[in-house]
Formats: structure tokens, sequence, C-alpha cells
């Protein structure tokens, strides 16, 4: 379970305009100051006497106006600074227990880690529509990941009505209710599609569908956020400058990344056959282990390279 919580805490000036059609503007010169968390929550067997365990990240989140469009004043480039980045336990736990206690993030996430986190970052905002990030080259997918997570607080629309959003659950269909100092956003979380294949999508399962939703509650000051809530059951996946140094910035879509790991000690395509081709012999397909097996195979097999699948031997099971 995914809560998003942002926190107004200050703007340094409320003239803040918003469009009619699109979404809100940010005025120049101005820099408004947000406090960003989010919660991950793994919840624990029912009657467990630990309770549910998880992690919480909050920080300090700067937004300012890099760019704007002269002939749309829609178009608009955000500078986004993400600081003072804390990690602690979502539920209370004793001491003894807390293993986020007393552990500074730097010792968490790692001095290098932490650095390009708080590293100022460009959102690209067209019509209250986030349409890329500009980050730097060999950033950690995990580290691009929560900037696209903050850069989604920005996106918001300021009228009623239906539309297709990228986030981090893919592109879905939302629906926004429009007030005057507030915006409903309700999400259909299974009409989301993302580039990823496998078996994290939802569909049917012996003719039985589900439908899933998640609810966003904007309140507004001035026509821009002043505190963005979330619940439902979305899957997971919110200044002064000095040049020191040029470096170039890479743009990137708004889709969320895969973390991809490295096994060091994960058996070839070929080894897991070896260990696995009795459990596929046609006096055992009946059984659990089988169909747990075969499961694997498909993910060894997609995750193959050239140089892993057999040259000379066949995967077959006799008939």
């Amino acid at each position: 379970m995914l809560k998003l919580a942002l926190i107004f805490l200050c703007a340094l000036s409320s003239s803040v305009s918003a469009s009619a059609k699109g979404g809100p503007r940010l005025g120049g010169g101005q820099l408004h100051k947000y406090r960003y968390s989010t919660e991950v929550l793994l919840d624990r067997a029912r009657r467990s006497a630990g309770g549910s365990a998880g992690y919480r990240i909050s920080s300090a989140v700067d937004i300012s106006l890099a760019w704007r469009n002269p002939s749309s004043r829609d178009h608009q480039l955000l500078r986004v600074t993400i600081s003072d980045v804390k990690i602690e336990s979502a539920t209370p736990r004793p001491d003894k227990d807390n293993i986020f206690l007393d552990t500074p993030t730097q010792r968490i996430l790692g001095t290098a880690n932490l650095a390009a986190l708080e590293r100022p970052f460009l959102v690209h905002l067209k019509l209250g529509k986030v349409k890329g990030l500009y980050s730097y080259q060999n950033e950690l997918t995990a580290i691009r990941n929560l900037k696209r997570g903050v850069a989604g607080l920005l996106q918001l629309q300021l009228t009623s009505g239906k539309t297709q959003e990228v986030d981090a659950s893919g592109r879905c269909m939302v629906q926004y209710t429009a007030g005057t100092d507030h915006v409903t956003r309700v999400k259909a979380v299974d009409t989301c599609k993302t580039l990823e294949t496998g078996f994290s999508t939802h569909s049917q399962v012996l003719g039985v569908s589900g439908k899933s939703s998640s609810v966003t509650e904007f309140t507004l000051e001035d026509g821009f956020v002043k505190t963005r809530r979330f619940r439902g059951d979305a899957r997971p996946v919110r200044q002064h400058p000095q040049l020191c140094r040029r470096q170039s910035r890479v743009q990137t879509n708004f889709d969320t990344e895969k973390v991809k790991t490295k096994c060091r000690t994960c058996p070839t395509l070929w080894e897991y056959w070896q260990g696995m081709r009795k459990q596929f012999e046609p006096e055992n397909l009946s059984k659990a282990d089988a169909s747990r097996g075969f499961l694997s195979l498909i993910h060894i097999i997609r995750k193959a390279t050239k140089e892993g699948h057999p040259q000379k031997a066949v995967l077959v099971t006799s008939a």
C-alpha cells in the first residue's frame, strides 16, 4: 500500500494564476517550498504480533520557474530541488526493532546516491501534464523514479472531465472533478497500461474481473497546489542557483523504470532446465511444483541472453 502526501509549508508569493483550460502556472521569480512524504507499507500476515512493516521517506521540495514559452503561458519548465531527506519507520516500533533509529540518511542511501537525489532537475509541464524530466546521465533507476514521483505531484487539471494521464501506474483513464478551491482526481487503476509485460497487470481469471481505483484530493490556494493527499489501492510506484560547473542534462520520459538487478548466483537457462526437467514429465504435470517451475522457466527464458540459450540441446519433454 502506497501513501503519498504533499504538505504545503509556505509560498514566498501568492500571485500565481491558473489557465482556464490548462493546469496551474508558476510565477517567475517565486519560490514555493513544500514538504513531501511517501510511505511504503508491507502488511504482515493477519494476527501477526509485529503488525505492519514499512518505511517513510520525507524531504523538503523547492519549486521555481526556470522558463516559460512566451507564446503559451501553460508551457513551462520548473526547477525542482529535493533536500533534507529523511528515512524512518512508517509505523511506531520499539527502539530495539527500529532499524532506522539513529541511522543517518547518508548511511542508508550512500553518499553518492543521496547527492544524486538532491541535485536539482527540470520538469517539463504543459497544460498541467508532465511531458518529461531533464535529469542527469548515469543516475540510478531508483533515484530517477523517486524524482518522477515528486514530479507527478505537479500534474493537475483544473477543469472537470475525463482524460488520459501517464504516471507511476502507467497510462490511465482519470476523472477530474473541480471545485472552487479543490480538485478531486479518480484514477481507474484497472485501465492502466504499462510497457512492462508479465503477470503484473489486471486480467480476468476464470471469467472474473475486478475494478479498482485511487482517489487524489487537491486543495488549492490562488490557483496552485496547497496540499495533495492520496488514498486508494493503486500499485506502487513528490532557490537560488549557483553555477559550480556545467553539466548536460538528459531528457527522460515520465514512465517509471523497472529497477534492474544483476544476479551473480542465478542458474543459466540450461542449468535450470536440467534441475527441473523431471517435474515436467507427464506423470508430474498435475502437481503444483510443475506449475511453479513452468512460470519460473518462462521468466528465465525472457531474461536469458543469446549465449545463455542451449545451442545443441532442445528443451522438450517426452510425449
